[in-house]
């Protein structure tokens, strides 16, 4: 078989076509991702430096939507206990008027009246306590515990970014 050496490349037109059509062809895939993603930059290739700065606020905003959702957490907390302390508060006032009535002189010391206050004001003293008991966030007992407690809620972006709250023993 004998071969025509001139005919190898000499096609150049067709080279020329089908290289200009490879080019078209990687722009449009281009833009149809720009127009699927919506975003500019996709990758490193279409603008490095873009990229790297877009990589950096996208970490960046992921780091304050979880900051947001801290926020969210500690405010929810803080609305249980200020619940408690309202209800707390509630009962310390009644126990108030029970001992402004029980130390009128017209109820006799020992006497059944007497008798029912005390036992009155125990079972508040006791509703106290069992608020104290059940008031709890995610299985953390917020108020009823043997001593203080001190949370330390991440609030920025930054390590350094905290507030501290110290949720003091009611018993």
């Amino acid at each position: 078989m004998v071969t025509n050496l001139n005919r190898i490349n000499t096609n150049i037109s067709s080279f020329k076509a089908r290289e200009v059509l490879n080019k078209i062809n990687d722009d449009l895939n281009a833009s149809r991702l720009k127009l699927s993603t919506g975003k500019k930059i996709n990758s490193a290739e279409d603008n490095s430096s873009g990229y790297a700065i877009a990589n950096k606020l996208k970490s960046r905003v992921a780091g304050l939507e979880q900051t947001l959702q801290n926020v969210d957490d500690a405010k929810s907390m803080l609305d249980i206990v200020e619940s408690a302390y309202n209800s707390i508060i509630d009962n310390l006032i009644k126990l108030k008027s029970l001992a402004t009535q029980a130390a009128n002189g017209t109820i006799a010391a020992g006497s059944d009246e007497m008798a029912l206050i005390a036992s009155q004001m125990e079972a508040i003293g006791d509703d106290i306590n069992d608020i104290a008991q059940i008031t709890t966030f995610n299985d953390l007992n917020l108020i009823g515990t043997s001593a203080d407690i001190t949370l330390v809620f991440q609030v920025g972006e930054v390590i350094t970014d905290t507030m501290n709250l110290t949720l003091d023993e009611i018993s």
